[in-house]
């Protein structure tokens, strides 16, 4: 292969194409100002000592400004390659033809895994640029070769792109341009919004305006138009015909933009304040635009896909993250610095490492970050696993050795390498990004830490089936979830087992950066969780599970009245909670955010955490807690097969709690209804249209039933202010006189008034009691009736107390309905 006759930097496409080939794909950057071509590996051919995957040409403006060499690294020889001063000298004779190179260094810089970033100028206005181990400084990806101006020193000639193209220039003339936009670099991009997509238009006297700032209600109705042109159906983003009630309190139903208003709520896309306002006339913050977009492209993925997919995994990173200075701490940063890879968001005036996240966004950067996110490239979602992909019998928590079928290329040599790739292939908690890279540092917000522990969970819980995410979700979790969030059924999930909570007004902040402190407490929360559903008990997580192989850490910088003080306490001991350098190991870092790779690490190390005792296991009757219960016989009766309860998901009957009043108006109607010979007696509707109690309304689960015991006269209710306490306790005392009352209420429908439970009921199978402490109480009568029936038992067993005012507790209370289902009344 000869080298060229002249330099290919900074030539056009046809020039470069005659000489690498025809491209065999093509790829355009978000912003439409960056074109990538993959081309064949013949023109490299006798340079490197491995086997070349391909060639990628980048253009600007239509000018090659730099070569991407990529590498087959399964070739074993890669292992060893070393980029060398003299590679660097063939590979720039064959790219710019003649002419000598240079070998001097500009920069070396550590990245974030720890490779060695080398730029070394070549001269003729050439840098190279490389990864490379820091140990014996073997090559770690590709090799890049672009044009940079501090890389004209030397005898080198000067820069090819200043020379005269070798082809006519071809050049459009716009439908639209605008006299204040020379110099400007968003004008092309202004340019596309205004004569390609139609986003935003000039003013009267053919000026565009570019620095003046854009209002909150200017940037909802251009989102809207940019989602419009986005979506695969056109019919996916419309507008309200009209609307009839004020989305916000200062956007009447009146106002000009009421319509993009009220869809831009309904999409989750605007929130507003704790006063429900928008503020339509105010300025735009740039960070607020960089939210909004990232809501819409969310709405967008569930539009095209009608899957609630993280953006992280459709979106195609195409730039190179930003290490800005000016937006830690910021509540936006995370979102900046996500969208900033997709393209979208850059520094102020596009220079610098300054976002200025709170200054108000001008109408050039506007029409320029519109115009990138309508040409995002999104990819269709990986599908999910078949249905009927079953799990092994035998629980795979524990295998040292997965054999991994994904592969991340840049987590080698990460600290945490092992546990990713168990997170992604032995627990598929992860999956990476649709680049093929995992991340590893990357900060990681807290509905993705929720969904990553949550998922963990779920993969190391016995009874699974406490833990089903909804399929939809009716309300939102959260003020600033709505309900067609990627993450909000498991955020409702998370949030009913109390393995995370909002802030005092109601707000997750779901992309929010999550601190290493914040992690832990989920985690923590999310294991004490389990264990309670495994156990029926609440000890500490630090005395269930096995922590003879945990190396403990003493963090100094976790004082004692640190919020998360106690918390940290029992993950150091877990072997959770660990320092972000190994080389620091007292420092822990709490308030610093969640990086990626420890995040997983965490979530691993929970699913494999090993009990030192034997979870309980559901038993033949559906309850795990009631074993050795004095009425065990009565509970399990109640479920099956008299069907006066329910078994609960979890299996955990709690028979020490007290009852409440609520259930036992359910299991009275489930008990009398069998007893009552003419049909239609017992008959609660399924449901309520008015509330029959203040404190009970309509969709009460026990609302019906609550209303019949109180209408037939057998439960008591308050008559002022017409309360019935449906969480309220009873005494033993007034469960007797409520069953007292039931027994009679069958009595008399079913033969008549007047009649006694002891001429209408065969006593002979029963075995009365005989208590010595309730003589005069107001209840005796009743307490004695039920005695005699063998449904009043003694408080403990073989006593002779019936304690009447002690508190009703559920075991006692089931066994009495039970006794009351049971009575043998007579034909």
């Amino acid at each position: 292969m000869n080298s060229v006759a002249t330099s290919l930097m900074g030539q056009s496409l046809a020039v470069v194409q005659t000489t690498l080939g025809d491209p065999l794909k093509q790829q355009q950057s978000a912003d439409g100002q960056t074109t990538f071509y993959l081309h064949g590996t013949q023109f490299l051919t006798g340079i490197f000592p491995v086997r070349l995957a391909g060639l990628v040409s980048v253009f600007r403006q239509d000018r090659c400004m730099a070569l991407r060499i990529i590498f087959d690294r399964q070739d074993p020889q890669f292992a060893g390659l070393v980029y060398t001063q003299d590679l660097a000298q063939q590979l720039f004779t064959r790219i710019v033809g003649s002419g000598s190179s240079q070998w001097r260094p500009l920069e070396t810089t550590r990245t974030s895994d720890q490779q060695l970033h080398h730029v070394v100028c070549l001269g003729s206005n050439l840098a190279t640029a490389w990864d490379a181990a820091p140990t014996d400084n073997r090559l770690a990806n590709d090799i890049i070769v672009y044009l940079e101006r501090r890389c004209n020193g030397g005898a080198a000639e000067p820069m090819a792109i200043a020379s005269p193209p070798l082809e006519p220039q071809t050049t459009t003339t716009a439908s639209r341009s605008f006299s204040d936009m020379a110099g400007n670099p968003y004008e092309v991009a202004i340019l596309k919004a205004a004569n390609t997509y139609h986003l935003i238009a000039g003013y009267a006297d053919g000026t565009f305006r570019p620095t003046q700032s854009i209002t909150r209600e200017q940037a909802v109705t251009l989102l809207i138009r940019a989602m419009q042109q986005m979506v695969t159906n056109p019919q996916a983003i419309a507008l309200p015909d009209t609307v009839t009630t004020a989305p916000f309190v200062d956007v009447p139903t009146t106002h000009r933009s009421v319509r993009q208003f009220q869809y831009a709520k309904q999409q989750g896309i605007l929130t507003g304040d704790t006063q429900n306002r928008a503020y339509p006339d105010a300025a735009l913050s740039r960070v607020g635009l960089m939210a909004m977009i990232r809501k819409a492209l969310q709405v967008v993925v569930l539009k095209n896909t009608g899957a609630a997919t993280p953006l992280s995994e459709v979106v195609v990173a195409i730039a190179p993250a930003i290490a800005y200075t000016d937006i830690q701490g910021h509540w936006g940063a995370a979102v900046i610095r996500e969208l900033t890879t997709y393209g979208i968001a850059t520094p102020l005036n596009e220079q610098g490492t300054q976002f200025a996240p709170n200054a108000n966004v001008q109408r050039d950067f506007a029409a320029a970050a519109l115009v990138r996110m309508i040409e995002t490239a999104i990819a269709e979602p990986t599908p999910s696993a078949p249905d009927d992909v079953t799990t092994p019998s035998d629980h795979p928590l524990h295998d040292p050795n997965p054999q991994p079928e994904i592969e991340f290329p840049d987590i080698e040599g990460n600290r945490y390498e092992l546990q990713i790739e168990i997170a992604a292939n032995q627990y598929q908690l992860v999956k990476g990004f649709v680049d093929g890279t995992f991340r590893p540092q990357s900060v990681i917000t807290r509905e993705q830490a929720v969904v990553i522990l949550l998922d963990a969970l779920r993969e190391r819980i016995v009874n699974e089936t406490v833990l089903v995410v909804p399929a939809t979700v009716e309300q939102p979790p959260f003020l600033d979830v709505p309900t067609n969030r990627w993450s909000a059924p498991k955020l409702q999930l998370a949030k009913q087992i109390g393995m995370v909570a909002g802030n005092a007004l109601g707000y997750f902040m779901p992309e929010d950066p999550v601190s290493r402190a914040q992690l832990m407490v989920m985690a923590h929360q999310a294991l004490a969780y389990g264990v309670w559903q495994d156990f029926g008990r609440r000890p500490s997580l630090d005395q269930i599970f096995n922590t003879d192989m945990v190396n403990t850490y003493n963090f100094v910088d976790i004082p004692s009245n640190h919020w998360a003080a106690e918390v940290m306490e029992v993950t150091s001991v877990l072997g959770l909670a660990e320092p972000p350098d190994v080389n620091q190991p007292t420092r822990f870092a709490p308030d610093a955010p969640a990086q990626r790779d420890y995040t997983v690490a965490t979530a691993v190390r929970m699913v494999q955490l090993m009990y030192t005792d034997m979870p309980n296991p559901i038993e033949a009757n559906g309850f795990r807690d009631i074993e050795g219960d004095r009425f065990e016989t009565e509970i399990g009766q109640a479920a099956h097969p008299y069907q006066l309860l329910t078994v609960p998901a979890d299996g955990y009957f709690q028979p020490q709690n007290p009852v409440q009043r609520a259930t036992v108006a359910t299991m009275l109607v489930n008990a009398i209804a069998p007893l009552i010979s003419a049909p239609g007696v017992v008959n609660p509707p399924d449901r309520l249209t008015t509330a029959p109690f203040t404190d009970v309304p309509a969709d009460h689960p026990a609302a019906s039933a609550i209303q019949w015991v109180t209408q037939v006269g057998i439960m008591d209710s308050d008559p002022a202010p017409q309360t019935f306490q449906p969480e309220g306790e009873l005494t033993r005392a007034n469960l007797m006189t409520i069953i007292d009352r039931a027994a009679q209420f069958v009595a008399t429908t079913n033969y008549g008034p007047g009649v006694t439970l002891t001429s209408v009921i065969d006593t002979s199978p029963l075995t009365p009691q005989t208590f010595t402490d309730i003589g005069g109480h107001e209840a005796a009568a009743a307490i004695a009736r039920m005695a005699q029936l063998g449904i009043a038992q003694p408080q403990t067993a073989n006593g002779t107390e019936f304690a009447p005012a002690a508190t009703c507790l559920r075991n006692y209370a089931v066994a009495a309905m039970v006794g009351l289902r049971e009575l043998p009344f007579l034909p």
